[in-house]
């Protein structure tokens, strides 16, 4: 549930600063992944975004999760960061949208039918990890969010 919604976070503050979309997500038992459009990223940029996550974490807004029903032309005027696809559209429980919310519009607000905080705060914080070129025109993130990202700094330290 961290995990997750600290990707909706990221992924959202990326697209917000750097123009930066997420093609893909994975996660795993210690750390989360995320695949972006980008060739290469530039060290201050990626912690100017990490800097700007934890401060939303921290500022606590709530998360909301809304069901939506009608058709695509109401979608789009739920100005979602990313298009749903068509079968989630169509679908007869509706559209669940995804809000993270923020001071005075929303951060993210995406369609997802996955579990997540109620706030932004029950994060803790957010760490990326180090990054590296996956494949052309993709760069991979790697991020731990609450207690994996303090096992995650506290190791490296141990490490030194």
């Amino acid at each position: 549930m961290q995990q997750h919604s600290g990707q909706h976070l990221l992924s959202a503050l990326l697209i917000q600063r750097l123009g930066v979309e997420t093609l893909s997500f994975h996660l795993g038992a210690e750390e989360a992944t995320i695949d972006v459009a980008a060739d290469s990223l530039e060290s201050a940029r990626v912690a100017e975004v990490e800097r700007a996550v934890n401060a939303a974490i921290q500022a606590d807004h709530p998360v909301r999760a809304e069901v939506f029903l009608g058709e695509v032309a109401e979608a789009e005027a739920l100005s979602l960061r990313k298009a749903p696809d068509e079968k989630a559209l169509r679908s007869p429980r509706g559209l669940r949208v995804v809000t993270l919310t923020g001071e005075d519009e929303p951060l993210d607000r995406d369609a997802c039918c996955g579990t997540h905080v109620a706030r932004l705060g029950e994060l803790g914080s957010l760490v990326i990890l180090g990054w590296e070129r996956s494949r052309k025109g993709q760069t991979r993130l790697r991020f731990a969010v609450g207690g994996r990202a303090t096992r995650a700094v506290r190791e490296r330290l141990d490490a030194l």
